[in-house]
């Protein structure tokens, strides 16, 4: 099984964002679509990135970009993804919430996606230098969760430990094919 295979598997199995009965924006189907956009893109540039530079491995980073999407977009929210919803007062867009003026990077088609990632990998490489991380596991990536969210710690905070908790979750997904008798979450 790919990495793009057992990714999407373990993404189309979190819960969507919760919408009010009949208020859905999508059907499941194309939420499905939407996801595997997202997988492929994580996929492409967490393979895309230069190892000298991202102290993990491509697996460890790809769940990294998964966790933090999931989570600043609520849920890989569909107006989140399309750039309606925009956080930080209007300041954040994509589904990596990144503080920016290139509207660009929101939207669902796959090159927004992937543009919205890579500029999400560039952020993390940017904090993982800086905080002077080594290697990845689950403290540090609490770590660039919170470096991630804040723009300035190293620390982890409550918030970032439960992000790093789904990055783990992500991660075990990643590396190892799950046995049939395993569940994904």
């Amino acid at each position: 099984m790919t990495l793009l295979v057992r990714l999407l598997a373990f993404a189309l199995a979190l819960p969507p964002p919760y919408y009010l009965p009949g208020r859905e924006p999508e059907t499941q189907a194309e939420r499905a679509a939407r996801i595997e956009r997202i997988v492929a893109a994580v996929v492409a540039e967490s393979n895309a990135v230069d190892r000298d530079v991202w102290p993990g491995t491509t697996e460890d980073l790809a769940a990294a970009l998964l966790a933090v999407t999931f989570y600043e977009s609520r849920h890989w929210a569909l107006e989140v993804h399309d750039g309606r919803a925009r956080g930080d007062r209007g300041k954040s867009v994509c589904l990596a919430q990144i503080w920016t003026q290139d509207r660009s990077l929101a939207g669902t088609s796959p090159e927004a996606t992937q543009r919205c990632m890579r500029r999400a990998v560039e952020i993390m490489v940017l904090h993982s230098r800086r905080c002077g991380f080594r290697y990845m596991d689950q403290w540090q990536v609490a770590r660039l969760f919170g470096a991630y969210g804040t723009g300035r710690t190293c620390r982890a905070t409550l918030w970032s430990k439960q992000r790093a908790s789904l990055w783990a979750r992500i991660r075990n997904a990643a590396v190892a094919p799950p046995r049939a008798d395993q569940a994904l979450l």
